[in-house]
This record gives structure tokens, sequence and C-alpha cells, in this order.
């Protein structure tokens, strides 16, 4: 996978994703159950789906971190993925 540019980029993101992602889901969860409870198996639609929106939310957040605020990126990561 190494070999891969895309999987290289999206690698150094990988504190972010890890930083985000478990507060984000607690919120996630909270705000979504209420409004898609009419819909068949909720629960188990929102386990699936959930974790693909929250990755795609914490690589965008990411990369626009490392290009706007380069500093704080790196100051809020300890360096990594720059």
């Amino acid at each position: 996978c190494m070999k891969k540019p895309w999987f290289v980029r999206l690698s150094a993101l990988s504190f972010v994703i890890y930083g985000l992602h478990a507060p984000l889901v607690a919120y996630a969860i909270n705000a979504i159950f209420p409004l898609v409870q009419n819909i068949f198996e909720y629960r188990l639609v929102i386990y699936l789906l959930l974790p693909l929106g929250l990755m795609v939310f914490c690589i965008g957040t990411g990369i626009i971190l490392r290009n706007l605020l380069p500093k704080f990126y790196a100051l809020a990561t300890g360096g990594r993925g720059l």
C-alpha cells in the first residue's frame, strides 16, 4: 500500500483521524439517532455508515488544517504527517 501515493497522503493524517473520531462518534450518534428512527434497522445503518462519514470528515479537517494552519497542525499533531 505504501507504493500508492494516495495511501501515503492519507496515512499522514492518521493522527488526526485517531484524535477526532472518538469524540465525534459519541456526539454524532446522539444527534443522528433521533433523526433516523423511522428507518428500518436504523441502528445497523448508522453503525455501517457513520464511520465512513466520520473518516471523510476527519480527513477533510486534517487536510484543511494542514494547508491553512500548518503551525497549529504541527503543534496539535506533534509534528506528525507534515
